[in-house]
């Protein structure tokens, strides 16, 4: 198993490496710039506020809520052994 390590970046963001790698330059994964973060969070923000997404997504958490206790309810024994 790889042994992954963490360093702070030039630009002061957490770079995630792989010291297997064969090349120094083992960053996994890349970070966006701090407009294309910007833009990206704006976008969450409006969904987010969106009334009819809210009341959708609670409606959506309610049915799931209720058939996992259904599920829970129906199969709790078979998974508990």
């Amino acid at each position: 198993t790889s042994r992954l390590e963490y360093r702070f970046g030039d630009n002061g963001v957490v770079q995630l490496l792989d010291p297997s790698a064969e090349t120094d330059n083992s960053n996994l994964c890349t970070v966006p710039s701090i407009d294309d973060f910007a833009k990206d969070h704006n976008r969450l923000v409006r969904v987010v506020s969106d009334g009819a997404m809210r009341s959708f997504c609670f409606q959506r958490l309610q049915l799931l809520s209720s058939s996992f206790k259904m599920h829970i309810t129906a199969n709790g024994a078979v998974e508990s052994q």
